[in-house]
């Protein structure tokens, strides 16, 4: 159906719950006084063979409207809505790109404590992070079973939706490659955190679960000590960064109180937990956390909020890219996947010249209605583009959702013409390529040939997005062994 979001929403909150759910929740909402997260928990999304994430809505609520009926009133609402996203178009064209349909989903809905601590009118933790068990693009003396940990300062979400964070392996924590140069620290440094809105008691309920969110700039958490275990800060005058926030200068979150002081034992808590996780799993698992350090009380508190299966399928194809026959196209040396994807002759494609960031709301909505066009002809298709595809910040990339380029049986990220971008292992969008198996290829811009994409039969042009067709089926090579990864023209 063509039911707009918003009507879908407007008729779940019509119903009442059932009296036995409801007396249940009311009982639960007249005992707690701290913020909530209102969640969904899946047959489909926690699968073993086909895990998503990030699909269905969250809502997070500050919970502190004086009146108990309204608070009651505001998760029951929020029940409904979580129901209710089930609906949503961009959750119907996911699940529709997938071989389940919506009629198999069941759901339970899990009302679960926000870890953190209330700082004036925000109410956040000092870091919330992913782990995953495996480690699709290890550096150094990492391995891919060490796993691979993304952090963020305050709530998950900056972590979850792509934006920036701090990635290490709990294995190796004192190793970050993520920033090798004092320009690296500059550019790629989380500057701003999300925090639960305490500053209204009334709730906003809708379809957009973020508003009841505020995004905080860094001296917010300075002022609350929180950016304390976490922070450095940049000296211009001698071009280096010092641990710690002593010092006057640019302030950075580097993690560096924990990966490299032991201000919190993270990384073992971590390893312990991705164990334990796999054990009960019987495989590669993805885990959600949060700690909050408390300056007065010196408490240390670490809160393992859910776990997820991992999609890892094991490495038995061999491929030598080096002996292939014909024109490559791109070439990777930081590629997700293993095998031969054989069936691409349509690529879409934004040249990183073309793309101005800032500006991608209608690159989003054009690429949704040629990713459905696609789809239904049957023609899946090769993306290429600048920056991190799925990153909610539109200076990282294109903040596309999974479900507007669901028929991409490959895509390629290159860097911004004036900004290198890292792949995040940390995402809902990540995790939903590893789970439909697309090949994922991060490129250097020279390593894309893009005069043989300018030479193609041209179906189409949309602003900065170019839409071409190959006489032949393209030949992604991907060597799971080695991380690298090719396109090639057949002759």
């Amino acid at each position: 159906s063509q039911i707009d979001d918003k009507d879908i929403a407007t008729e779940f909150l019509k119903v009442d719950l059932p009296d036995s759910i409801y007396e249940d929740v009311k009982s639960f909402s007249d005992r707690i006084e701290y913020p909530v997260a209102v969640r969904s928990s899946s047959l489909l999304e926690d699968s073993q063979h086909q895990p998503f994430a990030g699909v269905y809505e969250t809502y997070m609520l500050s919970n502190n409207h004086p009146d108990p009926k309204i608070r009651l009133q505001n998760i029951c609402d929020s029940i409904k809505l979580v129901y209710a996203s089930v609906f949503y178009k961009n959750s119907k064209s996911y699940i529709a790109s997938t071989p389940n349909s919506i009629e198999e989903e069941k759901m339970a809905v899990v009302i679960q404590q926000v870890e953190g601590q209330k700082h004036g009118n925000a109410f956040y933790p000092t870091f919330s992070g992913v782990a995953r068990s495996r480690n699709f693009y290890p550096l150094g003396d990492a391995l891919p079973e060490e796993g691979v940990v993304a952090v963020a300062l305050g709530l998950g979400k900056a972590v979850v939706e792509g934006e920036k964070v701090f990635r290490f392996s709990p294995s190796h924590p004192e190793q970050q490659f993520q920033f090798a140069t004092t320009e690296d620290y500059l550019r790629s440094s989380q500057r701003e955190f999300w925090a639960v809105d305490m500053s209204k008691t009334e709730t906003v309920l809708g379809t957009q679960s973020a508003k009841n969110l505020s995004h905080l700039d860094l001296s917010k958490a300075e002022m609350d000590r929180q950016l304390h275990p976490i922070g450095s800060v940049y000296s211009p005058e001698n071009d280096a960064i010092y641990d710690g926030l002593s010092r006057s200068g640019v302030r950075l979150v580097t993690f560096a109180g924990v990966t490299k002081h032991e201000q919190f034992p993270l990384s073992e808590i971590i390893n312990f937990f991705l164990e334990v996780a796999e054990e009960g799993f019987s495989g590669p698992v993805e885990i959600e956390f949060a700690v909050t350090i408390d300056p007065l009380s010196k408490s240390k508190r670490f809160s393992f909020l859910q776990a997820r299966p991992l999609v890892w399928e094991p490495i038995d194809i061999e491929i030598d890219i080096g002996s292939q026959v014909g024109k490559v196209m791109c070439r990777s040396d930081s590629a997700l996947g293993n095998g031969l994807i054989e069936d691409i002759r349509d690529v879409l494609y934004i040249h990183p010249r073309d793309f101005v960031r800032g500006e991608t709301e209608d690159i989003v909505e054009k690429l949704e209605e040629l990713n459905n066009k696609l789809i239904s002809s049957g023609n899946p298709y090769l993306l290429v583009g600048p920056g991190r595809w799925g990153s909610t910040d539109k200076w990282l990339g294109i903040p596309v959702r999974w479900a507007q380029i669901s028929g991409a049986s490959t895509i390629i990220e290159c860097e911004m013409s004036d900004y290198p971008v890292e792949a995040s292992q940390g995402t809902h969008f990540f995790q939903n390529i590893v789970s439909f198996g697309v090949g994922y290829l991060t490129s250097n811009s020279s390593d894309i040939k893009w005069d043989i994409l300018d030479k193609q039969e041209k179906k189409g042009e949309y602003g900065p997005i170019k839409h071409v067709r190959f006489s032949k089926p393209l030949q992604v090579m991907l060597d799971g062994q080695t991380s690298k990864a090719a396109v090639i023209v057949a002759d």
